[in-house]
């Protein structure tokens, strides 16, 4: 099977390599262009040595200007036996490789801020193309290279030219260092961190890039005191520096005692004290500079890679050998399923590579279709453009050339198959290179012989005791992490995939068995969500054969599934323990094999008892207390407002690694304006509060916190067998509250008893008098002139209750002005609200006297309006009807509240409407009496439809004046209310003449809407005719046909309906359309409903739809079923919209899931 993965992607694997290499290389440059004082090349004689050696000093870089060698430096490298560089590039390639595959992706998030982070992987992404997974220092090291690339650059660095010319000329290459010095200098976490910063910072890229321009003219020049004094300034000789410096002269001395050496170094290597070349004058040695001329000899000498000790490579396992410019490196891809061999030309910026994985063919297929069936599930996965493909000859194997380009490079791939294996060899980085010569040698170079068989071993029962499992596998599995990024904005972690796969390479099967806890933050609410999750993550790389089936193991509950993964059978065992997740793969390695009869892999399977957890002591930041949270925590503090007495919460979640169970604690601050009888009331209240609408409290007891008595409770989720173990202690003002998210078998656990219990108090809290009144300190803040603790106060009113003998503070407090008085929810606003609990029998006259003082703004008024007859219906309701009715009127066209008694009680109002009526006068309370009309047309007793029909001609007496403002009105989202409220008394009023000329103004304006449609609707119910092209733009939409049937139905013209609507599948479509916009919790309209056929259940037809939410965040198809009810002559039902939806995606067996949807259905009527 063919896998594309990022371990997998030699072009970004090479490119690392290739970067961090000359990086290492790099020793600060330098400039000066009097070519009279070069100095960069030195001549070594003197002591014991019988020939000289050669110093010269290097700039990694590939800018022209730094090429320009005079002649002596070719003619001396030319004259000596070896060639040495700073390290032996072999040797770094190996250390390179090694580091590569450290997954340091913790570390380095956790010396990083979340934003840091979140802003580190949208720049990789955007770099290479993909998202950013497991990451290390070499990684970073690559990322934040911002080396710009101008148009006339060498193909390769300094360094690597001089390697390649002495490549050519057969020299014997050293390495002064060792490298993995060199790639331990990346790992340095505080060095790591600035560098990440300073490269997020990004502020000084243009200074960065002319520094360079000037680094590099100045070594161009290839002065070296002008390149010292640079260096000098710029504090470039540190210990560092100078400790490299003796271990470099210590390797230069042991070679050059045995033959001549040109080295090439940094060139911040020589100058100095402290440089190579004192440092060789002290050991006696006479350094000279070498006369520079510039004639072009240097120019003769060019790299010849066919004259490089090309090796040749050979897999005993795999059955080929290949040829490749140097010796390669092997290295583990895909889950350690594979082996890539991977060789690196620095010299040519070029990477060689080539990997084998099964692929059997089923008989049936020739060599050629088996190689076209893997490339095509290549192309299937692979990240990148492809450029070319063809059919070739390899050693008289048919094969596919494939040329790949991605962001960053450019690679040419050659397929072959032969002995049930697919053969890849590959090359890139460079598309002026893949046809050269030397890769054409590369490709041809390939030949397969027939592999040896390894034999069968006996079964391993392997056990894991950080995973808590053992399992029965063909060898010892290989182990890989993974992180996984949670969606993009996530403040939280990413998943670890804790990884271990193993193979039987005889019965070609492989065997995985991966766990992961879920990321500090995050913990279970239900296995059924988490297997939905698991199974959605299957889409895209494969699929189901038949459905989950529901399976237990040791108690715990999973499901076993059958898939398939690019034509590769598997099959899947998935559990959940608390928090963590198991997943189980036996998988063919042949395409389109079968899964080889039952092994003992699954059965095997066995949860063992947890590790004991470590332990982790936090402290808040004020240091009040400790608790043993058992690892590292991730706090977070919510933002909960001034609205509720528990306040300035600071969430800490931590996971116990060694069962993934999640323990937090809330550390809140009580309100200084809460008030309670006693703690215990306190407690009650808290408990009650923290009880979400989902939770069902199972038991509270009293349990002591370090001596001080407290609470344990435990909840349940409803509808499941989820509990939380819970303890909460108040402490004065502080609260904290300790949960635990975990298994059945650990709610009493010894980790879960130690975090309970850890609670240790280490300051004492001030004295905090919960049963005073907070009263006169309350309405005192309310007047404070720091806006923070006003708005503290105010925040206090939605949840203090005030007492009778605190109402003498309100109501002297209502007599002040505030800044917010004219503020729905203002101060006085809230104030006149509290006065619904408690009140006295001169509350209605305090309010009487606030509504009328002269400087009472309306939006107060309203509110004295509105809570009048609540307070008290008998006196209240006589003192709002002439508050309402009688000057000063209220002018403020948003006065819905002084209408609210009315339209509580329609009684009241029907038996003083002729007060009312008169109000229809002033413009901004006609809408209001207008929509208490229609509200008592549509009393359930019609009790009042005939008081409305007596008075139709006055309520409407004003509808000339208000269709001229809306018709006037040009603004496209125009909306006129009392025009509404007009259309619908015509509509359930009908009969009147004033119904054709003002619907038809409607109509005409041609205006889309709702205004239209009940325009039509009114003209329906008055049986006067509808324009066709209105109609039909009506009926078309989805959105208003239902309404425009349901008129013609009412006044039986259903008829009038064309006959492509009326079909029981179409109703059905549109009545699914309505009940899905009503009913679900967004209120969200479907944005399209497809018919997708008929079920029968018991006997009767259903009729099924697909659909999806405009305003909803997720992308997926739901379901839902339509009973069609014959109803009279016309056989639709418009009492109701007979349908119904679980909201549960579709699935490939949507039948099936109807009828089940269908029995739920019924169960609930």
């Amino acid at each position: 099977m063919l896998y594309q993965s990022q371990s997998a992607k030699p072009g970004n694997v090479i490119k690392f390599c290739l970067f961090i290499f000359f990086l290492a290389l790099i020793s600060i440059p330098a400039f000066s262009q009097n070519k009279s004082n070069y100095s960069l090349l030195w001549r070594i004689s003197g002591k014991t040595l019988k020939q000289p050696s050669y110093l010269f000093g290097t700039m990694h870089v590939k800018d022209k200007r730094a090429f320009q060698f005079s002649d002596s430096v070719m003619l001396a490298l030319q004259r000596c036996e070896a060639f040495a560089l700073e390290v032996h590039p072999d040797t770094l390639l190996y250390d390179m490789f090694t580091a590569i595959d450290k997954d340091d992706s913790k570390r380095i998030r956790e010396m990083l801020t979340d934003e840091q982070y979140k802003e580190l992987a949208k720049r990789f992404e955007q770099k290479n193309g993909y998202p950013m997974g497991e990451i290390n220092s070499l990684v970073i090291e690559n990322l934040i290279d911002r080396k710009k690339p101008k148009p006339d650059d060498k193909n390769t660095f300094v360094d690597a030219y001089l390697l390649g010319i002495a490549n050519t000329l057969g020299k014997n290459v050293n390495g002064l260092e060792k490298s993995k010095d060199q790639v331990n200098f990346f790992d340095d976490a505080d060095k790591l961190k600035s560098r990440i910063e300073y490269y997020l910072d990004g502020k000084d890229t243009l200074a960065e890039d002319a520094e360079m321009d000037k680094l590099t003219n100045l070594y161009s020049k290839g002065y070296l005191d002008d390149i010292y004094k640079y260096l000098d300034e710029n504090n470039a000789f540190d210990s560092v520096l100078i400790a490299r410096n003796k271990v470099m002269l210590n390797s230069m001395l042991r070679i050059m005692a045995t033959k001549a050496m040109f080295t090439a170094v940094g060139v911040a290597h020589l100058a100095g004290g402290d440089g190579l070349i004192a440092l060789l004058r002290k050991n006696g040695y006479t350094v000279t500079c070498v006369n520079a001329s510039f004639t072009g000899v240097s120019d003769q000498f060019k790299i010849d890679q066919s004259r490089f000790p090309w090796t040749t490579f050979t897999s005993k396992d795999d059955g080929y050998t290949m040829e490749v410019p140097g010796p390669p490196m092997i290295r583990d891809a895909h889950e350690n399923s594979f082996k890539i061999v991977i060789y690196p030309d620095m010299v040519n910026e070029l990477y060689y590579g080539a990997y084998v994985i099964p692929m059997p063919s089923n008989g049936k297929e020739s060599n050629l279709q088996a190689v076209e069936n893997g490339v095509k599930r290549y192309k299937a996965s692979m990240q990148g453009k492809l450029i070319d493909e063809k059919i070739i000859s390899v050693n008289n194997l048919p094969g596919v050339e494939l040329v790949v380009k991605t962001q960053e490079t450019t690679m040419r791939m050659e397929f072959v198959a032969k002995n049930n294996l697919l053969y890849c060899l590959y090359l890139g980085n460079r598309a002026d290179a893949l046809h050269q010569p030397d890769a054409n040698r590369f490709f041809k170079s390939l030949r397969i012989f027939q592999r040896t068989e390894k034999p069968a071993t006996p079964w391993i029962n392997y056990k894991n005791p950080e995973g808590a499992f053992s399992v029965s596998l063909p060898v010892v599995p290989q182990l890989f992490n993974k992180e996984v990024p949670l969606a993009a904005g996530s403040d939280l972690g990413p998943y670890l995939l804790h990884i271990y796969s193993s193979a039987d390479e005889k019965n070609k099967m492989e065997y995985l068995v991966r766990y992961n806890d879920l990321p500090t933050g995050m913990y279970m609410f239900g296995e059924q969500a988490a297997f939905e999750s698991i199974f959605q993550s299957f889409k895209g790389a494969g699929g189901f054969i038949g459905k989950p089936v529901k399976i237990q193991k040791d108690g715990f509950e999973g499901r076993s599934v059958k898939l398939t993964f690019s034509n590769f059978n598997a099959e899947a065992n998935i559990y959940i323990r608390g928090n963590r997740q198991y997943f189980l793969l036996r998988q063919s390695t042949v395409a389109g094999g079968k899964v080889m009869p039952k092994d003992d892999f699954f059965n095997s399977f066995k949860f063992t008892d947890y590790q004991d957890a470590p332990s982790f002591i936090y402290k808040p930041a004020d240091e009040s207390f400790s608790i043993d949270l058992l690892s590292k925590p991730k706090t977070k503090k919510d933002s909960i407002g001034n609205t509720t007495y528990l306040q300035n919460s600071i969430t800490t979640l931590a996971t116990n690694p060694a069962s993934g169970a999640v323990y937090g604690v809330e550390y809140l601050k009580i309100a200084p304006y809460y008030r309670a009888e006693n703690v215990d009331t306190l407690y009650k209240n808290v408990i009650n509060k923290l009880l979400s609408y989902t939770d069902t409290l199972l038991k509270v007891d009293t349990v002591l916190f370090d001596g001080h008595k407290g609470r344990e409770f435990i909840t349940q989720t409803k509808n499941s067998a989820h509990k939380k173990r819970h303890r909460l202690f108040i402490d004065q003002q502080s609260m904290i509250l300790l949960t635990g998210y975990m298994n059945s078998d650990e709610y009493f656990s010894a980790a879960s008893n130690r975090f309970f219990n850890s609670y240790v108090k280490l300051k004492d809290a001030a004295p905090f008098d919960i049963k005073a009144s907070k009263a006169d300190r309350i309405l005192g803040d309310l007047r404070s002139p720091d806006s923070t603790i006003t708005k503290s106060a105010k925040g206090a009113l939605n949840y203090y209750d005030f007492t009778d003998t605190e109402l003498p503070s309100v109501y002297a407090a209502l007599k002040r002005s505030y800044p917010d008085d004219t503020l729905y929810q203002g101060i006085r606003h809230k104030l006149i609200n509290k006065l619904i609990k408690c009140h006295n029998d001169s509350t209605l006259n305090q309010l009487n006297v606030l509504y009328h003082a002269t400087n009472t703004p309306d939006e107060l008024k309203l509110a004295v309006l509105r809570v009048l007859p609540v307070i008290d219906k008998q006196k209240g309701y006589p003192l709002y009807f002439d508050n309402l009715t009688t000057t000063p009127f209220i002018k403020l066209q948003e006065n819905y509240e002084a209408f609210l008694p009315l339209q509580d009680s329609l009684e009241y109002a029907a038996a003083n409407f002729n007060r009312i009526m008169p109000l229809l006068k002033h413009p901004q309370y006609r809408q209001r009496v207008l929509s208490l009309a229609v509200n008592l047309l549509g009393d359930k007793n019609n009790a009042f439809a005939d008081l409305i029909k007596s008075n139709y001609q006055e309520l409407t007496s004003y509808n000339g004046q208000d269709i001229d403002s809306y018709l006037t009105d040009t603004a496209t989202t125009a909306y006129n209310t009392s025009v509404y409220y007009y259309l619908q008394l015509m509509e359930k009023v009908p009969g009147h003449p004033d119904v054709d000329s003002f619907t038809a103004k409607i109509i005409k304006k041609g205006r889309a809407g709702s205004q239209l449609l009940n325009a039509v609707s009114a003209r329906i119910a008055n049986h006067l005719a509808v324009p066709p092209s209105v109609l039909n733009l009506l009926l078309d939409s989805i959105g208003t046909r239902y309404d425009v049937m349901a008129a013609y139905n009412k006044v039986n013209q259903l008829n009038k309906v064309p006959l492509k609507y009326r079909t029981p599948a179409e109703f059905g479509r549109v009545c699914m359309y309505n009940y899905v916009g009503e009913n679900s919790d967004e209120e969200a309209y479907p944005d399209k409903v497809s018919f997708l056929g008929t079920v029968s259940y018991q006997g009767v037809s259903y009729y099924v739809y697909k659909f999806r939410q405009l305003l909803s965040d997720e992308s997926r198809d739901i379901i839902g079923v339509y009973k069609h009810h014959k109803i009279g002559a016309a056989g639709l039902d418009f009492k109701k919209y007979n349908c119904f939806a679980n909201w549960s995606s579709k699935k490939v067996n949507w039948q099936l899931q109807a009828q089940k949807m269908i029995a739920e259905w019924k169960k609930q009527k």
